[in-house]
Order: structure tokens, then sequence, then C-alpha cells
């Protein structure tokens, strides 16, 4: 409660460190994760990115490849690697997964995998 306090006022450095001792005693929390990972996004600086892959690929690995939850996470590490200019590595990493995984479960998220890769790849194409 105390570190979305601080992020809700504004103080998201606060925020963010209260989130980061929290994760040092529970780091397998998924909904702790989710929500460090989230905060990170919205910081959105180069540091916040960062750690906001780490967090992701963390969340990532606790679920089961290939589930719904998975490939939330998986996007959100693909568009991580994405603003943190990392267009190469995001490309790659959305081929793989669909080749690994053809189908997204759901029609939305399938949309949301076409738009990133398409983005990577006109960004890659500069």
């Amino acid at each position: 409660c105390l570190a979305r306090a601080y992020v809700a006022t504004g103080q998201t450095r606060r925020g963010i460190e209260i989130y980061q001792k929290l994760l040092e005693r529970s780091g397998r929390d998924k909904r702790l994760l989710t929500s460090y990972a989230e905060l990170l996004m919205r910081c959105g600086n180069k540091d916040c990115l960062s750690k906001a892959v780490v967090a992701w690929r963390q969340l990532e690995s606790l679920h089961q490849p290939g589930s719904r939850e998975w490939f939330a996470v998986r996007y959100e590490v693909c568009r991580s690697l994405f603003l943190l200019g990392q267009t190469q590595e995001a490309n790659k990493l959305l081929k793989i997964t669909r080749l690994l995984y053809p189908k997204a479960e759901g029609e939305a998220l399938q949309k949301k995998f076409a738009e990133l890769e398409e983005l990577c790849s006109a960004k890659k194409d500069r």
C-alpha cells in the first residue's frame, strides 16, 4: 500500500525502492512482480526499462509457457525491449514466439503481437 501511495503522489522513485525491498523477500509473488514491472514501464527512462525487462522475464518464468498469462507477459518483455531500443532482440523474441506458438490465446493478444512485430520490423528497416 505504501509503495502505491508513493506512486500515486508522484514519488515514483520511492515507490520503486519499496517494491524492490518487497521483492527481496517475495521474489516469486506474481502480483507484486506485475505491479513493479508496470510501475517501471510507467517510469519509462532507460534505467527503469532495463529493470522492467528483468522483472517481466522473471514473471514470465513463473507462468506455464503457452498459457494466456505467459503470452501477456511475453508481450510485455518484447514491448520493454522495443521501448529500450533493443529492437533486434525484441523482433527475434517475437519471431521465436510465433514459431513455437503460432496462435496466441485470444484475438486481442494476437493483434498486439502482430502490431509490435510490425513496429520492430519498421524500425529495423530505417
